[in-house]
């Protein structure tokens, strides 16, 4: 098992792995990303994620230097040499050198940066007996200054919230729109179960379209589990009977405890345990297996 870079279509062990210190990713954040993840050494959700890419992209007018065919290539390329079974992949896409100033226009090329590394493995006892948030005193981007849709390298926002939710004892934070609606958590999409059915905040709220949170919410329909996507306010938490969050790293994630308070009796719910399995199913039937 092992950790490559590979920048620009060019491989590297991590500590060669070099950028300029004049790309405008680490200058000022100007950059797009997404992650991937492999299960049983196949990959899943290509597709889904490289759309999300492309589009992110295009929201902050960055043109992506290769073509989606071609940039899946290098994705797979750069995952089969690090020669893990279950891979944790970041493609990143920055604006590229330019000038010591925040002017995009002088970068004029593009820089393509994907990490290949063993998946994230949370600890059991998250799985199993769950998780706990604040409910963050940062709110969440507004739209109209820099779309939570899109996923960018300007993650400020989120680190804010995570850092509280570190230093309050907790997990992660989840936190709310500009107008105080629940929106997302830093890293993950929110869901909480009320008289029987899931509810997670709507994407008009705010949040990030997780490729995840689309998938269980397919499961759900499946399955004949209710659901429902709509605005919500932190009042009604205090109803929810169980609670999850998604990614594409945690899969489906048990939160048992907010802002110091249990959800529901304070054990993972039965549908969220339901819909855990289900979920695996799912992915099973994405890879093929």
């Amino acid at each position: 098992m092992s950790e490559i870079v590979n920048i620009n279509g060019n491989l590297f062990p991590p500590e060669k792995a070099v950028i300029s210190v004049f790309d405008h990713g680490l200058l000022f954040g100007d950059s797009v990303y997404e992650v991937l993840s492999t299960r049983k050494g196949r990959f899943y959700t290509v597709r889904e994620h490289l759309e999300r890419l492309f589009n992110s992209a295009k929201g902050i007018n960055l043109v992506v230097p290769y073509g989606f065919e071609e940039l899946e290539g290098e994705i797979k390329r750069t995952a089969a040499a690090a020669k893990n079974e279950d891979t944790y992949i970041r493609i990143i896409i920055t604006r590229g050198v330019g000038d010591l100033n925040i002017d995009p226009s002088s970068c004029l090329k593009p820089q393509l940066i994907i990490f290949a590394r063993k998946a994230i493995e949370y600890p059991e006892e998250f799985y199993s007996r769950g998780i706990e948030l604040i409910v963050s005193t940062v709110r969440r981007n507004i739209p109209e200054a820099l779309s939570p849709g899109l996923k960018t390298g300007n993650y400020l926002n989120n680190v804010l919230a995570i850092a509280e939710a570190v230093r309050e004892g907790a997990h992660d934070g989840l936190m709310l729109s500009h107008d105080g609606f629940i929106s997302e958590c830093t890293t993950s999409n929110f869901f909480f179960v009320s008289d029987g059915t899931i509810k997670t905040p709507s994407l008009e709220v705010g949040i990030l379209q997780g490729v995840t949170r689309r998938n269980i919410l397919i499961v759900a329909e499946e399955n004949g589990v209710p659901y429902e996507e709509g605005r919500y306010l932190p009042e009604d938490l205090a109803l929810a009977e169980e609670a999850f969050v998604s990614s594409t790293t945690k899969n489906i994630l048990p939160v048992t405890r907010i802002s110091g308070r249990p959800v529901g009796d304070g054990h993972p719910g039965e549908i969220t345990r339901r819909m855990m399995k289900l979920f695996e199913l799912k992915l099973d039937e994405l890879v093929g297996l």
